[in-house]
């Protein structure tokens, strides 16, 4: 009786032992699959990169996505009154002039520093 308990044993191991390596094969084959996809899903975007047309698409996408220039020229701005420190538009302003060239301010933030109340702003045309 236990030669039989002893051989029913081993091959309940053998017979999980094979189903461990069944399910090991389907992972990696899984895997594999997943690796392929992968690798053909960058080699179409790249040949969609590769095919699409330069210029007029790009183009409209850089300026679509670029803020609207302030004229040329230069912005004196100081604070109103004699505070030490203001912050409007990303720049710190206090009773100093500052001068920032209108290059780098989109018409949104002239007009925003012009009609800020803190704010003394004189416009110089280049």
């Amino acid at each position: 009786m236990a030669q039989r308990k002893t051989n029913s044993t081993a091959k309940t191991a053998d017979e999980a032992q094979q189903q461990a390596e069944d399910v090991a094969k389907q992972a990696a084959e899984s895997a594999q699959a997943a690796e392929a996809e992968t690798a053909k899903a960058a080699e179409e975007a790249n040949g969609a990169e590769e095919q699409a047309p330069e210029g007029d698409a790009e183009k409209a996408v850089q300026e679509s996505e670029a803020p609207e220039v302030a004229a040329t020229g230069v912005l004196r701005v100081r604070t109103a009154a004699p505070t030490k420190s203001f912050w409007r538009c990303g720049y710190e302003f206090g009773p100093k002039v500052r001068e920032i060239p209108r290059s780098e301010l989109t018409e949104e933030q002239v007009t925003r520093l012009k009609d800020e109340p803190m704010l003394l702003v004189e416009s110089d045309p280049a």
